[in-house]
């Protein structure tokens, strides 16, 4: 890293940070499923400008050795679900030389199955998974993460996790929140939203539809963990859509809050 100086001799090395930046010695937590489950063999991850990575002992706990100089707000904690469970983005807290999660990363299960995103390129065309419908515009490409890609068929398959609203880590006053597979998904033209179920909002109500958002890299700084807002909408007849025109872009987690 520029500007820094890391000398060899494994744990404990010395560091120099430049200003604004903290040595960080390893990043440490718990990964469980929404039961308290212990979930081992994940992949957890600290990244920014560069990644550390480790994976989740049998009893769920994981220490990403990081032992470089790392700047606040640059860094996000990743953990990944794949292949039966959600993934989540989380900002770090305040860095120290050792930072420990208070809680633990909670990942919903993925059901076994769902429909296939449709080829890219298609006509118009509809998916449902859960209480989630997709509407996919005429020729709309899809992006996926390299573990996705690999799995064919079935990393292609549009997966739905339905979580209590209290555990969105991205959004306050939700009242749907939805853990989504293929995570990270890019798709090239917005996909139009329809979920099943009013959570006692009125008819006409206006939301909106937020979502994770996973970009660390983004011009003015990492985002990963934080949410933003992807389209508006209102009930209609017993469901959730979004306006026309409006829609997913990403999939990644997807909540819904009174506008």
């Amino acid at each position: 890293m520029v500007g820094s100086k890391m000398e060899a001799g494994g744990q404990g090395v010395a560091c120099r940070p430049q200003e604004g930046q903290v040595c960080v010695d390893r990043v440490g937590g718990t990964v469980v499923d929404l039961q308290g489950n212990a979930l081992a063999g994940k992949v957890v991850t600290v990244c920014g400008i560069m990644c550390f990575a480790g994976t989740t002992d049998e009893d769920g706990t994981f220490s990403v050795q990081v032992g470089a100089p790392l700047r606040s707000g640059e860094y996000a904690l990743s953990v990944y679900g794949r292949p039966d469970h959600g993934s989540l983005y989380l900002q770090l807290p305040v860095l120290t030389r050792e930072v420990f999660l208070s809680s633990a990363v909670e990942l919903p299960a993925l059901p076994p199955g769902g429909p296939v995103l449709p080829p890219d390129g298609t006509p118009a065309s509809s998916i449902t998974s859960g209480p989630l419908t997709l509407s996919f515009a005429n020729g709309t490409a899809f992006e996926l993460d390299i573990d996705d890609m690999v799995r064919g068929e079935e990393g292609r398959r549009l997966r739905v996790a339905v979580v209590a609203p209290a555990k969105a880590t991205f959004v306050s006053h939700a009242v749907w929140l939805l853990a989504l597979a293929p995570f990270g998904a890019r798709l090239s033209i917005p996909a139009a939203v329809e979920i099943v179920g009013t959570q006692g909002l009125s008819e006409g109500q206006r939301v909106e539809f937020w979502f994770l958002e996973d970009d660390l890299l983004a011009q003015g700084g990492n985002r990963a963990g934080l949410g933003a807002v992807a389209a508006e909408g209102r009930v209609e007849g017993g469901k959730i859509r979004s306006d026309p025109g409006q829609g997913l872009t990403k999939l990644t987690w997807l909540a819904v809050r009174p506008k």
